[in-house]
């Protein structure tokens, strides 16, 4: 509401107020303290005690936040409990003004393991609903502020050339995100799930509809828009809506494809892969750090639909929550659209001094490079493809094997190894070629295209990585009937110990 916002007159909300409020302004701050023993340095311990104490209750009061101040005193081992112990603590309780019930903690003298785990429990289960009561606070005052339904002022008029002050239905996507991230807070998923749609409702339907397309302020929204799936999609894991929250990836994808579309950039472009791919990465990053379950081994790999999913309708497959390895395989398949697409820019739109011309405004460019820098001109450093390929693969190949899905593991191995090579990192491509080529189980199934194409994608590394073993190997199997002989064009020169010479 300043000109010195980055905000300022028209922009949501800033990633600076949830670092705000996850960060730097807790709902309880807690103090721990040693309580001493000396009896010759105690008065002078415990004002400097008090002293610290009211300082810190002094500054949380400036602040203009309610954050609870809880005191945790530790006991010295040799530290003998009497009245006069009882005294001190009472005193220090008296002076500084702290509740003995919700705010003053004291661990007394030799305390086991299984006792200070408990002392930590009593803190934590009697500051929990002091905790939620600070975030219900907070959620009230944004939801009045919501219902009142005026538009603040901002501290002075927008300048000249800039948009005007943000209306109401954007105030009303700020107090949603708000209160669903207070909600979170809470732990009131369900809560959360209704603002964060709200907001995104609000946000799609009328709020980025009065942006001009393809401006800073548009692509804030965008990320505005994902920020509040990603919420969503959490929310949803957390209370086990697994189909909902794959369902819910699904729709927020399919909107932005139509918005896109409709905004003229549309969905056909290395930029909408670039997202199309980061979308499947958060997805699978999301459920790794869920902690949910799959079965392992031969059992399946997805997880079954929620009771609360209506008996009898039918899914579709990918309407399942997969595990994360299908996310990442997800994700290399739009990396390597992304490069077909940028390496399809025509050479007029991939230098630097082509940034500010026409044509470059057809290439949408939220949360990726510029045309220069996705495909540059030769002997200028641009996107490697293959690299960001090779991360997701690598990613996906684990996953793959934790539910012994051999063959999937088998076919991202090969493309994992066809990008190494296409970058010329012959030994990465061996490592993953040389396992491969020992324990595939092409040979027994008779799938010797197969087996051809790791063998010559072998003979290639190991050439080049000067691994004359391997090759040597490889091209004994090749030279197998049921290879293609057409291909084999090497000349072996094996000399015998008579010294004699035969050629193969």
């Amino acid at each position: 509401m300043t000109p010195d916002s980055a905000l300022f007159p028209d922009g949501l909300i800033h990633h600076e107020w949830i670092s705000k409020h996850q960060n730097l302004v807790p709902s309880a701050f807690v103090a721990f303290y040693e309580f001493t023993s000396d009896p010759k340095l105690s008065t002078l311990h415990d004002n400097q005690l008090k002293t610290d104490i009211s300082n810190i209750k002094s500054i949380l009061s400036k602040s203009g936040y309610k954050t609870k101040l809880v005191v945790a005193l530790l006991s010295e081992g040799s530290i003998i409990k009497s009245p006069e112990v009882e005294d001190r603590l009472a005193n220090i309780r008296k002076a500084t003004g702290l509740d003995s019930k919700t705010s003053f903690f004291f661990l007394p003298p030799s305390s086991s393991l299984v006792e200070l785990e408990a002392f930590v429990e009593t803190i934590i289960s009697t500051i929990y609903p002091l905790c939620i009561e600070y975030y219900r606070d907070l959620s009230k005052h944004s939801r009045r502020k919501r219902n009142r339904g005026i538009i603040p002022q901002p501290s002075s008029p927008p300048t000249s050339g800039r948009s005007q002050v943000l209306s109401s239905q954007g105030w009303n996507v700020r107090y949603d995100f708000k209160l669903g991230v207070f909600a979170e807070f809470r732990q009131e998923m369900d809560a959360a799930v209704r603002s964060f749609e709200s907001g995104y409702d609000t946000l799609l339907a009328e709020v980025m509809e009065a942006i001009p397309s393809w401006t800073v302020r548009f692509n804030e929204s965008r990320l505005l828009a994902d920020i509040f799936a990603i919420r969503t999609i959490r929310c949803l894991l957390w209370n086990g809506n697994f189909t909902g929250a794959v369902r819910r990836w699904q729709l927020h994808r399919n909107r932005l494809r139509v918005f896109v579309d409709r905004k003229g950039k549309g969905s056909l472009t290395y930029g909408w892969e670039a997202w199309e791919a980061r979308w499947a990465t958060v997805m699978a990053e999301i459920i790794q750090k869920s902690a949910i379950e799959f079965a392992t081994g031969n059992e399946s790999s997805y997880l079954p639909p929620e009771k609360s999913i209506v008996t009898g309708e039918r899914l579709e497959p990918w309407e399942y929550m997969h595990h994360p390895g299908y996310w990442f395989c997800l994700a290399s398949q739009h990396l390597t659209s992304r490069r077909a697409l940028a390496f399809a820019i025509p050479e007029e739109d991939r230098s630097p001094q082509s940034q500010n011309s026409k044509s470059t405004q057809l290439y949408d460019t939220y949360l990726c490079p510029p045309p220069y820098e996705e495909y540059p001109l030769p002997g200028e450093k641009g996107v490697d493809h293959s690299l960001l390929i090779v991360k997701a693969l690598t990613n996906a190949i684990p996953e793959f094997k934790k539910h012994n899905q051999l063959r999937q593991v088998q076919e991202l191995s090969i493309q994992s190894a066809t990008e190494s090579i296409r970058r010329e990192d012959w030994d990465a491509a061996l490592r993953i070629l040389r396992p491969l080529w020992h324990k595939m189980t092409y040979r027994k199934e008779g799938w010797w295209g197969a087996v051809e194409e790791v063998g010559w994608a072998l003979r290639n590394s190991a050439a080049h990585a000067g691994d004359s073993m391997s090759v040597v190997s490889v091209d004994w199997e090749l030279l197998d009937r049921s290879m293609s002989p057409d291909k084999f064009l090497f000349c072996y020169e094996i000399y015998t110990n008579s010294s004699q010479r035969l050629r193969l």
